[in-house]
Parts: C-alpha cells; structure tokens; sequence
C-alpha cells in the first residue's frame, strides 16, 4: 500500500527549494566581484540625506563623505561629523533598538551638531537637550539587538537622554535609552540569527546601525511613477529613506544596475532591491501614518518581491567599494 506524504512535509520542502533557489542566485550575482572599467551615464544626484539617529529625522545635504559604512556629513569649524545611523534609540529593558514601524514619532526627532563634542535632541512639543558625545568605557558600553536580532556594540548617552527620550515616547522618565556607535566599523556580538537568507551577505557591505547595508539608492522616477499610482498623496523620496535620490534613469531601471559610479572616485554595488515596511507609511514631517497604509499599498499591487520576503520594492541597497565625496549634481554611471 502506497502512504499518503504529508502536506506539511511537501510544504517545506517546497520552501527550502525556494530560499536555495534565492541564495544561489544572490551567490552567482556576487561571484562578479570585478569592478568595471567602462561606464555609461544615465543621470545624476538630486538628493543626499543623512539620517543621523536610526528611524529619526533627515539631514538634506549638499555634499558628503561616502565612506565603508554610509555617509557622513562635511567636517565643520565645529570638527565634529554626523554618520548615518550612528545613534540609535533602544528599549531600557530589552536592549533592542526602536524603530518608525512600532513608534512613529522617532521620525520627528532631530540630532544636529552644537559644538565639537555636543549634539543637540529637539522634537516637537520637546525643549533642546544638549548631549555630550560619550566616550567608549566598559561601564558605558552595552551590546544591543538589531531588527535582524544581529546584536551589535553601542555607547550609552546617559539618563539625562534617556529621560528626553523617554518623555517625548510615552510621556514617562524611563524606558528608552539612547546608544551611539563610536567606532568606523561595525562591533558584532552575534550575526544574522534571525534570517538565514541574509548569511550569504558578508560584513562589508554593513553600515552602523542602519539596516542591510551602508547605503540606500532610490529613482525619482520610481517614486514618480508611485505617485502615477497612488490615489491620494503626492509622496516624497525621502519616506523611503534612502541616502541617494537619483535624477534621470527610467522607473525602475535601477533593478537591473550591477555597478553605480558618482563623479570620479565612488564605486557603488548593487547588492539587493529594497523590500518595504510599514514605515513607509509615515509622514516624516509629523510622524503621523498616511491614511489607507498608503503608499505601501499601492506598491503592493505591482511591487512585490518574488524572493522569500514578501515585501513591496523600492530603492536598491548597495555596497561602498570605492570610498569619496559625492554631491548634488554628480553624474551617476552604471556598468
């Protein structure tokens, strides 16, 4: 007598063909590790941002620093830079880090330089609170979980900010702390225990506490077409919060990009298309969501990734090969 297979057994074998499948070609797509020596132009920068604190408010630039782990701003009089998602805000008790999906008004919140060793916390409805950038000591330093429950090093900023923090969050003296990332390089405890498909992905391509990699390129023309789309809004590139808004190149033609160069020393590799969260759907001016789950909605209904993340796409994440200063205006070249 022949026995039924279970169809929980076909299932997940159906599934680990799927996530081989999917690991296999993001192998065979890195294999290709040569940079290019000939390059076509196919528009140029139209937007920078810094987003100092992870999930916070932006920093438009016009010039930055494009090192191995995301941009930075330009050295001032002050002598002090702000990297992309060098500070983090994180749970008092479960040391994870917090982002727009489960605490919108994080977007409200803005981190600027006060002087060489000073930034300064302001939000809405909040008064400026000056924060010493803190030295790494081992009664300070903590190890937190990232949204890939990878769990990385960060530098306690005090009570004083915690406090802020706490107060602007949910009205109460404690629960939410403020951590920063000293170092140029990202300090692992543990990596990727949550997702096993992102194992393929080496070290390099990481920024600080920003997610996936250093940097994030989005299309004008993607967000253009969205907007074509969608029924309501006229949304900005920037709820997408990518560090690099592109001028020229057809929507969506950014998928198929293997190599990006910008000016005449930064190289660029694209390493993954952008899966989206609910935190797109956030206003980044108010922290309130846009209605419908919009436009996450929309970009659900042509979007979707056939990889094993069923998520919307947009915006590409890449890797720093060649390390410079880009600008608004900067040709952008591909290969």
């Amino acid at each position: 007598m022949i026995s039924k297979i279970n169809p929980f057994f076909i299932t997940a074998a159906l599934a680990s063909v799927s996530v081989s499948f999917y690991l296999y070609s993001l192998f065979r797509k890195k294999l290709n590790d040569k940079i290019p020596t000939e390059w076509k132009k196919i528009g140029k920068i139209k937007t920078l941002f810094v987003f100092p604190l992870k999930s916070g408010h932006f920093l438009e630039v016009d010039v930055a620093e494009c090192s191995k782990v995301g941009l930075k701003t330009m050295k001032t009089s002050k002598n002090l830079q702000l990297r992309d998602r060098s500070f983090a805000v994180y749970g008092e008790k479960d040391l994870t880090i917090k982002n727009g999906t489960t605490i919108p008004s994080l977007v409200t919140i803005r981190i600027s330089i006060h002087d060489e060793n000073h930034i300064t916390l302001d939000a809405p409805q909040m008064e400026t609170l000056y924060v010493r950038i803190p030295y790494r000591r081992d009664d300070n330093k903590t190890f937190i979980k990232t949204e890939l429950r990878d769990t990385m090093e960060t530098i306690d900023c005090g009570d004083e900010a915690a406090r802020w923090l706490s107060q602007k969050i949910k009205q109460a003296d404690s629960g939410y702390r403020l951590g920063y990332y000293h170092a140029n390089e990202p300090i692992w405890e543990t990596r990727y225990s949550k997702k096993p498909y992102y194992y393929i992905f080496p070290d390099s391509i990481s920024g600080l506490y920003s997610f996936l990699t250093s940097i994030l390129l989005v299309n004008q023309a993607s967000v253009n077409d969205l907007n074509d789309r969608a029924p309501v809004e006229d949304f900005p590139a920037v709820i997408f919060r990518p560090n690099i808004v592109v001028d020229g190149p057809e929507p969506y033609d950014e998928d198929n990009w293997k190599w990006i160069k910008i000016g005449e020393d930064v190289i660029l590799k694209n390493i993954k298309n952008c899966t989206r969260c609910v935190s797109t759907t956030i206003d980044p001016d108010n922290g309130i969501r846009y209605p419908e789950r919009e436009p996450l909605r929309t970009l659900s209904k042509y979007r979707l990734n056939k990889g094993p993340e069923k998520a919307p796409l947009m915006g590409i994440h890449l890797e720093v090969k060649k390390t410079g200063l880009i600008k608004i205006g900067d040709p952008i070249l591909i290969a």
